[in-house]
């Protein structure tokens, strides 16, 4: 299965046409008029295989609030199987997964339910 870093990553590595790697994003979204990653995965069938939804949460945010959002480099070594750097601890008892489905992502569509916001 493949995350969607490592879908961006191989197309920037097939694409490269030395536009800086700074802009990679940015140029892709336009050229396919997509506004952000969510929107460019929705349809993509390199993607389609990709059901859990935390790989989705997890790069977003890294793109939203870190280095990573705008290097191609810096965020393609993101480790997706450890989220403790989005606040997500492995000691904790905490049951709950992601929801994806349910009132939330009604309300949101598009959108994961963490753990901690579930009631």
């Amino acid at each position: 299965r493949k995350t969607q870093m490592e879908v961006l990553t191989n197309l920037y590595k097939k694409k490269n046409s030395g536009v800086d790697k700074n802009n990679f994003l940015n140029d892709l979204f336009k050229k396919n008029n997509k506004n952000d990653l969510d929107d460019f995965f929705k349809n993509e069938k390199e993607y389609d295989d990709l059901c859990d939804c935390r790989y989705t949460a997890t790069i977003i945010k890294s793109f939203l609030n870190g280095p990573a959002k705008n290097d191609v480099d810096i965020a393609s070594q993101i480790n997706v199987n450890d989220l403790r750097g989005f606040g997500c601890n492995y000691k904790s008892n905490n049951e709950k997964s992601w929801n994806c489905t349910g009132t939330f992502t009604n309300k949101f569509p598009g959108t994961c339910e963490p753990p901690r916001r579930q009631t």
